[in-house]
């Protein structure tokens, strides 16, 4: 997980001490929420963008159906724990998280079946069909983090949403 704290001036902090804990906690963390929410259309707009394959070090993932670019979210609500507001941004699919960590190992292949349409380069005048048996196969993907990548880029957000939160909850007083 990537913590980020969040520190105010003294002067702010005086200001601060004027709201209620319980409210102060609500005020940050519906700014967090919006910044996460900002952060996590970034990372879909930049870096999962664009037909791959891309450099490791571009850290970015190439599309081909859009269904990882679609799965990255961030928490539609911020827990509270303590004195502490906690968002996240990520993704469902499995996929992603091999390639945000990296991932070298064996993985399983179900049995399908393949259609052929060229052979050699040169199209077939029929599609060939066949059925693949079931079979293990290495796999050795690269850590990209680009999901993490994003959100270091983009931290700002949540220092800036949370940050017209408090002010415009400071107005209310």
């Amino acid at each position: 997980m990537l913590e980020t704290k969040i520190t105010v001036p003294p002067n702010l902090g005086k200001a601060l001490a004027a709201l209620k804990p319980e409210e102060l906690l609500r005020v940050v963390a519906k700014g967090m929420v919006r910044g996460t929410l900002l952060i996590a259309g970034r990372i879909q707009r930049e870096r999962f963008t664009g037909k791959g394959p891309f450099a490791i070090a571009l850290k970015k993932l190439g599309v081909i159906t859009g269904r990882a670019r679609q799965s990255i979210t961030a928490s539609p609500q911020a827990s509270i724990v303590g004195d502490a507001v906690q968002t996240s941004i990520g993704s469902n699919v499995s996929y992603v998280k091999a390639h945000e960590f990296g991932f070298k190992g064996r993985v399983s292949v179900k049995a399908h079946e393949v259609t052929m349409t060229k052979l050699f380069g040169r199209k077939l005048k029929a599609p060939l069909r066949f059925s693949r048996l079931a079979s293990t196969r290495s796999v050795n993907i690269p850590e990209r983090a680009m999901i993490r990548t994003g959100i270091k880029e983009h931290i700002i957000t949540i220092y800036r949403e949370t940050q017209r939160e408090l002010t415009s909850a400071m107005k209310r007083q």
